[in-house]
């Protein structure tokens, strides 16, 4: 299945309702190799890039801890 950048960016805001850390952060698009730039809004620093697979398997261990965390 192929991964898409709408797929990423609805993953990303559906996270932001579990884990109130994610928050402060939103995807650029930086239209190269289907890659994002994650960005914090609070000092405009940003994470590197993730393919989009990358991504999806990033927010997935997010999801994962924030569940046997609480």
């Amino acid at each position: 299945m192929r991964t898409t950048r709408k797929d990423v960016v609805t993953r990303f805001e559906n996270m932001k309702n579990f884990c109130k850390e994610l928050e402060q952060y939103s995807i650029i698009d930086s239209s190269v190799n289907n890659m994002v730039t994650i960005r914090n809004e609070s000092d405009s620093s940003t994470i590197n890039y993730y393919s989009y697979k990358e991504m999806i398997a990033f927010l997935d261990g997010i999801a994962f801890l924030n569940r046997i965390n609480n």
